[in-house]
């Protein structure tokens, strides 16, 4: 069983603030202008998860109540600018769409109206929305990779599961790719999964999680993944784990993308006594959050001089074995 230490600086706080937050990084985003005075528009919510990213940007955040404010002004002024000198914007997820619904109500919603926007974890807005180009992780590359790896580490004939748990970052495509990869060497049906559906009105995950570990124990497999958003959770599975396959389960990997999501690193101090002891994974992915924003102000600035530039550009994860 998962047990939980209830304290102001434990899992069920750290549980409690990502419960808020994530959401919030599509909900609510106010605007600031940049250290190099370009115009971004970055929540609250969104540079508090992503702080190293905010930091190498240098924007300054706005409360969510400026917002609609704040993007109306920006494109007003935009409508007297030639098209030849565009002035792009830098936005986080919901950023993007408060700037549509106010790109409508001034009749900007062409994309030769609107001054292009680089916005973070957007591909599921391109098509929508012609002015956006898309900067995210490459979670495909790292998720086959990942299934390249535990076929090598798995007996023919084992199962390979993975609890899989979809955030504002990492998305179906993802765990699809983990498949596609196990499945080319070992056939359909190799990948045992387990989803974890998000659920905001829920801050303790343990129970669901405790759940969805007893459905993949029960398939054996040999190599198990642990793609969860909270670090504590995923310690306490993957001792779990062990203990319920022991000699069985061969290795363990984390992603561990979202552990460094608002203070929550995977090289945290656990408070004395509380700890579930050694980091027990072989095969982990780390994000870059510098290395995310360095590749939307390369975007913005072939926009601003006018060189074409992918609508998508992705950034590799870090592969630590």
């Amino acid at each position: 069983m998962i047990r939980q230490t209830p304290s102001c600086a434990g899992p069920s706080f750290r549980r409690a603030l990502l419960s808020i937050l994530l959401p919030l990084a599509l909900i609510g985003c106010p605007a600031g202008d940049g250290r190099d005075g370009r115009t971004f528009f970055l929540d609250e919510a969104f540079s508090a998860l992503l702080p190293g990213l905010a930091s190498q940007i240098g924007a300054a955040s706005i409360k969510a109540q400026d917002l609609s404010p704040a993007i109306k002004k920006s494109l007003s002024s935009s409508r007297g600018r030639s098209r030849t000198q565009p002035q792009p914007l830098l936005a986080s997820p919901l950023a993007a769409r408060r700037i549509a619904e106010e790109a409508a109500i001034l009749g900007l919603a062409s994309e030769e109206a609107m001054p292009p926007a680089v916005v973070f974890f957007s591909g599921s807005l391109l098509d929508l929305h012609p002015w956006i180009w898309n900067v995210e992780y490459d979670f495909e590359g790292a998720y086959a990779s990942m299934g390249e790896k535990a076929v090598g580490e798995s007996d023919p004939g084992a199962k390979i599961g993975i609890l899989f748990q979809e955030n504002f970052m990492r998305g179906s495509d993802a765990l699809k790719a983990f498949e596609r990869a196990v499945e080319a060497a070992r056939g359909p049906g190799a990948v045992e999964v387990a989803i974890m559906e998000a659920d905001p009105t829920q801050i303790d995950m343990s129970g669901r999680a405790e759940q969805a570990l007893d459905k993949l124990a029960a398939a054996k497999p040999h190599v198990l993944v642990l793609a969860v958003d909270d670090a504590w959770a995923a310690w306490l599975l993957a001792r779990e784990a062990r203990a319920k396959l022991g000699t069985g389960i061969k290795a363990l990997y984390a992603d561990q993308t979202s552990w460094t999501l608002a203070g929550i690193g995977s090289r945290e101090t656990f408070p004395r006594g509380e700890g579930p002891g050694e980091a027990p994974f072989s095969f982990r992915i780390e994000a870059d959050q510098k290395r995310l924003a360095r590749a939307a102000q390369g975007v913005l600035r072939s926009l601003e001089t006018g060189r074409k530039v992918p609508k998508t550009t992705k950034v590799p994860l870090r592969l630590l074995h």
